[in-house]
């Protein structure tokens, strides 16, 4: 004799709402639920019951989401890319040309001895020492010769950066 299934409507199970019995899959029972987010779908019954089913999927891509960009420096996504801050942006490109040498600029930085300090490898102590980048300006820093650190950069607008420049001729592409 078939075992009769449990009702759970009107139940809460995390963030799911069951409100009514779908039907049969496989000889288990299915149930319609709607999630805190608006989401309606359908659920098996025992899942729901072992709490393996919480959400409609929701709760994995917000705490997926919240691990991955811990800093809060997301600002949206477009085809599929994350789209971040300027603030973000500036330190990921110093991070890259110090870091990488594969990236486009390494010669005239990581490549001559140039790094970022280690209290900056993570962004959040970058955002706490040098605050959000204000419009119109970059990260510079004060002597060329020296990495990047908390004493030796500032925010600067291009002309100023312009006047911090090595003499021309003097970059490691240049070098024989």
């Amino acid at each position: 004799m078939p075992r009769r299934a449990i009702d759970m409507s009107g139940q809460r199970c995390g963030r799911v709402v069951v409100l009514s019995r779908e039907g049969l899959v496989s000889g288990c029972a299915t149930w319609r639920c709607v999630c805190d987010c608006g989401t309606v779908f359908v659920a098996f019954g025992g899942n729901l019951r072992k709490g393996d089913t919480t959400s409609c999927g929701c709760y994995r891509a917000d705490i997926t989401s919240a691990r991955s960009l811990k800093h809060g420096h997301l600002v949206g996504s477009t085809s599929g890319k994350r789209v971040t801050t300027k603030t973000y942006r500036c330190w990921a490109n110093m991070m890259n040309r110090c870091r990488n040498p594969n990236a486009d600029r390494w010669l005239d930085y990581g490549g001559r001895g140039i790094t970022v300090c280690e209290r900056w490898t993570a962004f959040e102590n970058f955002l706490a020492d040098m605050g959000e980048a204000p419009a119109g300006l970059t990260i510079e820093r004060r002597d060329n010769d020296k990495g990047y650190e908390p004493g030796n950069c500032y925010w600067a607008t291009y002309a100023e950066q312009n006047h911090n420049r090595r003499p021309h001729g003097s970059s490691a592409r240049h070098a024989a």
